[in-house]
C-alpha cells in the first residue's frame, strides 16, 4: 500500500502568532536601543557638569585657568614636562582665541593649553578621565564621551564675527576626530539626540543658551531649530564653561 505525504503549510493563526513575535522582538529591539541612546546621553551631560565642577574648583583653588595656569609645574603634583605637563602663559584664555569650530594648526598638540587644559585638572585631581600618556588620544590626553568622540575645549571669538554667532566664552566641544585638522567635519550626534541632550541641559534650542551647536560644514538638522527627523550624526555640540 502506497503512503502518499502531504506538505503542510502555515495556517492563518499560526502566521499570525509568527508575525505577533517578530513585532514583540523587533519592538523590544529598538526600545532597546533608544534606552541605551538616553542613558548615553544622560551620562554625557553628567560628564559635562563634572567638567564644568572641575573647573570651578580649579578656579577657587589656584585663581587661574586650568591651562592658562603659569604656575602648574610649581604648584600641581607631578606636573613636569616629563610627565606632559606643562606652564600656561597666563593671559587670561585657554589656547589661542578663534572661532568656536576653527580647529587651528597644532591646536591638539600635547604642549598647547587647549590640551593642558585636561592635564591640569587631572594633575590636580579634579578629573580621572585623562591618562596624560602624551599621546593625542581620547582617553589619553582628551576625555572620551559615552556617546562616541571625546571633548576638547576652545576660546571662542565675540559674536557677530564674520560667519560666527557664537557667544564669548570657554567652550567644550564634543565632536568626533581628535587629531583631524577639521574637527568641524567630524559630527558624532545626530540632531534628535543633541536636541534631547539641549532639553537636558539646557533651553532646546540649538543657538541660545549655554548648550549650542556649531554650524559649520555640513550641520544639516542642528542650525536653527533641531530637525529631530534626520538620523544622520551632523551635530558638532558646545557647552559653555565661562
Amino acid at each position: 500500500m502506497t503512503s502518499i505525504k502531504q506538505n503542510k503549510g502555515f495556517t492563518l493563526v499560526e502566521l499570525a502568532i509568527v508575525m505577533t513575535i517578530i513585532g514583540l522582538l523587533t519592538g523590544g529591539v529598538l526600545k532597546g536601543q533608544a534606552m541605551l541612546s538616553n542613558a548615553k546621553i544622560f551620562k554625557t551631560s553628567k560628564q559635562v557638569k563634572s567638567f564644568v565642577a572641575a573647573y570651578t574648583t580649579f578656579a577657587d583653588t589656584y585663581s587661574s585657568i586650568p591651562g592658562d595656569f603659569p604656575g602648574a609645574t610649581f604648584r600641581l603634583p607631578n606636573c613636569t614636562n616629563a610627565t606632559g605637563c606643562y606652564n600656561g602663559d597666563s593671559d587670561g584664555s585657554v589656547g589661542t582665541l578663534s572661532y568656536i569650530w576653527n580647529n587651528g594648526l597644532g591646536y591638539n598638540a600635547v604642549d598647547t593649553e587647549n590640551t593642558q587644559f585636561w592635564t591640569h585638572l587631572s594633575k590636580a585631581g579634579l578629573i580621572t578621565q585623562v591618562k596624560n600618556g602624551g599621546t593625542v588620544a581620547w582617553g589619553d590626553s582628551h576625555p572620551a564621551s559615552p556617546i562616541a568622540g571625546g571633548f576638547t575645549v576652545i576660546q571662542s571669538l565675540q559674536a557677530g564675527a564674520a560667519g560666527s554667532d557664537s557667544p564669548n566664552g570657554l567652550f567644550l566641544r564634543l565632536h568626533g576626530s581628535l587629531t583631524s585638522g577639521n574637527t568641524e567635519y567630524n559630527p558624532l550626534i545626530s540632531p534628535k539626540d543633541a536636541a534631547h541632550l539641549d532639553r537636558l541641559m539646557d533651553d532646546g534650542e540649538p543657538n541660545t543658551g549655554n548648550v549650542r551647536t556649531f554650524v559649520y560644514g555640513d550641520a544639516q538638522g542642528c542650525e536653527d531649530d533641531y530637525d529631530e527627523k534626520i538620523k544622520k550624526e551632523t551635530c558638532i555640540m558646545g557647552f559653555r564653561i565661562l
